[in-house]
Formats: structure tokens, C-alpha cells, sequence
């Protein structure tokens, strides 16, 4: 069995502490029977028999479907403050079904406490880090480690956010996780899945940009492998969570 590289701090540490084209089709002027007709009458034919040449068919061509409206522009949001962090993280009443928000492990987090390393906190200060907030839920059930991770960053502005999540996709592409279809989040975002860490179990990740802020939400299990479905379900949660409370 090969041994994965531990997932980087920088995303998951907190678990351990798509004009469609019209093509306008042309529909040919049918032939006129006619024509023949009219040639043999003027080569000897009886004129007075009264025939009357057949009228040419009208003209007909397709009407070409309307293009389709184009898409509305995402609002840009404004900043959030760090003040505001605790009101935009999930909240105790968003807990997953047979999950339990996990006080004491949830709030603001110091960077030297999650990211050990002076490199990596340096790395995360360069995008303008100004702080994070945690959301933690657990299984009520002892004999089940199941867990719904939210973590908050929050940075200057919406470029550093911007860089933020480009880092942490690269940081989850580096460490095998594989990616996973799943609608567009905020206005970006992106899902992958993967192990934890070595021996550790399986962990589906969702990311969104809203703003300044960049939203991390991870489902974990290793008695219970976590669904998609489930996961997805979560980050919605914290999406409509933050949007109802900016």
C-alpha cells in the first residue's frame, strides 16, 4: 500500500486541532413545374386551349430561433470585516442530521496555532490574511468520527482571496485528491476528494470565494465514508448562512 502525503495545513489542518450558435438554414425556391409547360405552349402549342400556366409556389425560409439571454453578471460582494466572521460561519442550529456543533473546538483561530510551520504562515500572510473563523460539527454517536468542518479565511480583498483559493486547488491537485463535479459555489469555487492523511479516512472538500472571504467546507469519515450528496449539502448550507447574514 503507497503512503499519501499528509493534506496540507493550508486546507485541511483544521481537521487535526459552462452564446449557443444558430445556424440559420436556408430552405431552396422549389423548382417550378410550370416552366416546362410554358416552353411547349411557345413551340406550337394550342393557345386557344385555355390552359393557364400552374403560379410558382411561394417562397419560403425558416425563421431562425432568437439567440438566448445572456447570462446575468455576478454582483461583486462587498468586503467582509473581521468582525463579522462569527455571524457568517454556520451556525449551532445548521448542524448536519446526527451532527452536534462542537463549541468548544469552533471560533476564531490564530495562524500560529493551525499552520506550524514560518513558511506556510508566510505564504498565507502574502495573500493579506487578516483572520479565520471555525465551524465544527461531530457525530452524537461515540462510535462514529464522522465530521463537518467549515473554516472561514478572511483577507484584505477579494484579490487575495482570489490567489487564496487558486493556492489551496493547486495545494488539493498536488495531494491526489480527485476532483468532484458539483455546482458553482459563490463566485468561484472548487470540490475535490481524497484521504485526510496517511491512514487516515476518505474527506470531500468544498471551497468558495464570496468577497474577500474564501470558504472551506470538509466532510470527513472513516467509519462513514461521506456522500457527495452530503457534502454538497453542507457547503450549501454555509453559503445561504453567509449570504443571509452579509
Amino acid at each position: 500500500m503507497s503512503h499519501r502525503p499528509t493534506v496540507p495545513a493550508s486546507v485541511f489542518s483544521v481537521l487535526t486541532s459552462k452564446p449557443k450558435m444558430h445556424r440559420r438554414r436556408l430552405v431552396l425556391l422549389a423548382v417550378p413545374v410550370a416552366a416546362a409547360a410554358l416552353l411547349a405552349a411557345g413551340c406550337g402549342g394550342d393557345s386557344s386551349s385555355g390552359a393557364s400556366p400552374a403560379p410558382y409556389p411561394p417562397s419560403s425560409t425558416t425563421t431562425p430561433e432568437p439567440p438566448p439571454p445572456a447570462p446575468k453578471p455576478v454582483k461583486p460582494l462587498r468586503n467582509f470585516k473581521k468582525a463579522e466572521l462569527p455571524k457568517i460561519a454556520l451556525q449551532p442550529k445548521d448542524a448536519p442530521v446526527d451532527l452536534v456543533y462542537l463549541r468548544d473546538e469552533s471560533g476564531p483561530k490564530k495562524l500560529a496555532d493551525e499552520l506550524i510551520l514560518p513558511r506556510q504562515q508566510r505564504q498565507v500572510r502574502s495573500y493579506g490574511f487578516l483572520g479565520m473563523h471555525d465551524a465544527i460539527f461531530g457525530a452524537k454517536s461515540s462510535t462514529s468520527d464522522r465530521r463537518v468542518v467549515q473554516r472561514i479565511w478572511l483577507f484584505k480583498d477579494s484579490s487575495g482571496a482570489k490567489g487564496w483559493m487558486k493556492r489551496t486547488k493547486q495545494d488539493a491537485a498536488n495531494r491526489e485528491f480527485s476532483p468532484v463535479d458539483a455546482p458553482v459555489l459563490g463566485e468561484e469555487s472548487w470540490a475535490a476528494r481524497g484521504l485526510i492523511q496517511v491512514g487516515g479516512g476518505q474527506a470531500i472538500t468544498h471551497s468558495f470565494r464570496l468577497g474577500n472571504a474564501v470558504f472551506t467546507v470538509l466532510t470527513y469519515g472513516s467509519t462513514a465514508t461521506p456522500t457527495e450528496e452530503g457534502a454538497l449539502a453542507a457547503a450549501e448550507a454555509a453559503l445561504v448562512r453567509a449570504k443571509a447574514s452579509s
